[in-house]
């Protein structure tokens, strides 16, 4: 009979793999485009959606794989305890969101958009 340990460590991996196998499998089948991800919306003066590439939804992706990355690298090293994040990381982490929120909400309210772009004489 095998140990609570190792059955938790291949139940983990079974998960793992498992729900890694259906993603790629939806990818290779066509069934989660991927066409728009780093697009986003934009309400225009009219009320109207339009798409438009996002640097904020971009910075966002790639600031949160680099984290992802940073914490796996910390959780091979050493896979018997949970890794400590220093607080830069989270804070890097954190404000990466923060500015996507904030791009995100400057293109959906053309109100703001329309008071920022203003230029005083």
């Amino acid at each position: 009979m095998p140990s609570p340990a190792t059955l938790a460590y291949w139940e983990g991996l079974v998960l793992i793999v498992g729900l890694g196998g259906v993603v790629l499998g939806k990818l290779v089948a066509g069934e989660l485009p991927l066409d728009d991800l780093l697009e986003g919306d934009v309400r225009e003066d009219d009320g109207t959606l339009t798409s438009q590439s996002s640097a904020g939804r971009a910075q966002c992706f790639l600031v949160t794989i680099g984290v992802a990355g940073y914490y796996v690298l910390e959780v091979i090293q050493n896979p018997h305890q949970f890794p400590q994040i220093p607080s830069t990381v989270v804070g890097l982490l954190a404000a990466s969101h923060a500015g996507y929120l904030g791009s995100k909400a400057h293109a959906m309210l053309p109100g703001l958009r329309n008071m920022l772009s203003r230029r005083t004489p």
